[in-house]
């Protein structure tokens, strides 16, 4: 089991927008922990979708993000699944291939590689979109 979970330390996880990234790459997950650590979220990481999809039974993340290549189930496949189960979610392809949602699909794009202002701006406007954010 790939999960980590970071709790910024100045609100109880109980009031903290949720983000959950999904990635088998575990120096991805580290990433997203460093990227997002001055943000007041808590961070879900997985390493695969179907991990993914079992703890989305319990959370409901404001914003999901996934790569596309994972084992098993792909990520695009997942996101498409996760939409049902949390259709108030902003959900996020993050990938190195060629493989772009079709807008119409409610899912958007993130490249990568992303660097931190990327990532930081995505997770501010999804978990603070009417007010400025810490």
């Amino acid at each position: 089991m790939t999960r980590c979970l970071a709790v910024a330390p100045t609100e109880p996880a109980a009031v903290l927008a949720s983000v959950l990234v999904v990635d088998d790459d575990p120096l991805i997950l580290r990433a997203f922990r460093r990227m997002v650590r001055p943000l007041d979220v808590r961070l879900i990481c997985c390493g695969s979708s179907e991990e993914a999809l079992a703890l989305l039974e319990t959370e409901s993340p404001v914003l999901i993000i996934c790569d596309y290549q994972l084992p098993g189930m792909d990520g695009l496949s997942f996101l498409r699944l996760a939409q049902g189960r949390c259709p108030g979610a902003r959900m996020v392809l993050h990938t190195g291939t060629t493989m772009v949602p079709a807008p119409s699909s409610g899912i958007g794009f993130l490249p990568k590689p992303s660097d931190t202002g990327e990532i930081q701006e995505l997770v501010r406007r999804c978990c603070w979109p009417r007010q400025t954010p810490p």
